[in-house]
């Protein structure tokens, strides 16, 4: 469900990037990237920004948190005919997602990453019933919200030296809440009426 969702807003980013700026690149101005690419084949693997895809705004999940403010911790429900089903409770999934403007010419990343800014300030809700086509990237893609956050400047320097790669114009946004329930079994059973003991078969 991760992917879909941030597939989804790939897929709502671009063309608004699309229609408000011109550019001489390719129609396609959004892509899911690493934001460093580790150099495969070699034991000593080394970071790279050379290999990531030229002229657009790259897509890199950050990290993922647990939403527990809404954490249902019932295991159980009774079902109308007594019956008890048992199953874990859902997980909510909270996503940190960085947008950087990874582009030849410095001006065109900066105006795409103030594009990335300006769509989620118009449209940072995305439902449903008002995008009818989130099932289609995966059905269980009910809602999504997007928060801006602000990383001070210290902990920026500190995020881009631990990716070992060269700062790129980004913006971070909190992604509100992915919710991930599986049913591939539930366990019914009968729920305990009464408990009768018998003193006499106890061991003496």
């Amino acid at each position: 469900m991760i992917s879909s969702a941030l597939n989804f807003l790939k897929e709502q980013l671009n063309p608004f990037l699309v229609a408000n700026y011109v550019f001489p690149g390719p129609a396609q101005r959004v892509a899911l990237s690493n934001i460093v690419q580790q150099n495969s084949g070699d034991t000593q693997a080394s970071a790279s920004q050379t290999d990531l895809p030229d002229d657009k705004v790259l897509i890199t999940l950050i990290n993922v948190e647990e939403e527990r403010t809404f954490k249902d911790q019932s295991r159980h429900q009774r079902m109308p005919n007594g019956n008890i089903r048992f199953r874990e409770p859902e997980i909510a999934l909270n996503l940190y997602v960085l947008f950087a403007a990874h582009f030849n010419n410095y001006d065109s990343a900066l105006k795409h990453l103030s594009g990335t800014i300006r769509f989620f300030q118009a449209y940072n809700v995305f439902e449903q019933s008002t995008y009818p086509t989130m099932t289609n990237f995966h059905p269980g893609l009910k809602k999504i919200v997007m928060e801006l956050q602000s990383m001070p400047i210290d902990q920026q320097s500190n995020f881009w030296q631990s990716m070992g790669g060269k700062f790129l114009p980004s913006v971070m946004y909190k992604l509100r809440m992915l919710v991930f329930q599986e049913d591939i079994e539930i366990v019914t059973t009968l729920p305990i009426v009464e408990l009768e003991t018998n003193l006499n078969n106890l061991p003496s």
